[in-house]
């Protein structure tokens, strides 16, 4: 199936980020450079002379006609996206295990040197998007994660950043909240959750739980 530059942005992240494609030049596929593009036009926080949503392996300018996306883009997921004969792999953490712009320092070297020439034989482009995606108000890593938690109301932003932010949870024991936590996770396929403090510790009426986004 032939996508066009609406079909592939408006339906970007496998569904899980809904981003609509302005309506001008429907017909032309998009490239991996355009999508790129497109999620820093749409986040004025992201400094684009740092920031780390760059292609990472690839052509920028390869059309972009089906589309794997991951969390990490370990060597399973790459020979997936690669099965699946997609042209662009979409990662929130580094390929490479580097949080910088260029990840060069495990490319050719230890554990990376199998990922390269994998990614290379194969000319599957790989896009990192975590700056913009992070702080997506709404669909973003913070606001979807709060929501699936069900943390309740957004009490207060932590910064203008959006990188936290406190929600009003009903009162409650660090246990109950953990277990709360951990009942929502499960689905996820993680077994438990990390506490540290008083497990007994109670919140005020109207408690507050802070959460980042990451």
């Amino acid at each position: 199936m032939n996508l066009t530059r609406r079909d592939v942005l408006g339906t970007l992240l496998a569904g899980a980020l809904v981003i609509r494609a302005p309506a001008e030049r429907t017909d032309e596929v998009p490239t991996t450079d355009e999508i790129r593009e497109y999620l820093l036009s749409k986040s004025p926080w992201v400094d684009r002379e740092h920031t780390v949503d760059t292609v990472k392996v690839g052509d920028p300018a390869r059309e972009v006609r089906k589309c794997a996306v991951c969390w990490y883009p370990s060597v399973w997921d790459i020979r997936a996206a690669i099965a699946a004969r997609c042209d662009l792999l979409i990662t929130h953490e580094p390929t490479f295990w580097e949080h910088a712009p260029e990840e060069s320092y495990w490319r050719d070297r230890g554990p990376g040197t199998a990922k390269s020439r994998l990614l290379a034989d194969s000319g599957l482009v790989v896009l990192r998007a975590h700056d913009t995606w992070d702080n997506w108000p709404d669909l973003g890593i913070r606001d979807s994660w709060a929501r699936f938690l069900q943390l309740g109301k957004l009490i207060q932003e932590g910064s203008s950043l959006r990188w936290t932010a406190l929600y009003e949870v009903p009162e409650q024991t660090l246990s109950e909240f953990a277990r709360h936590v951990a009942s929502r996770v499960r689905e996820l396929g993680e077994e438990g959750v990390q506490v540290m403090g008083e497990r007994a510790h109670g919140s005020p009426r109207g408690g507050r739980r802070g959460l980042r986004g990451a």
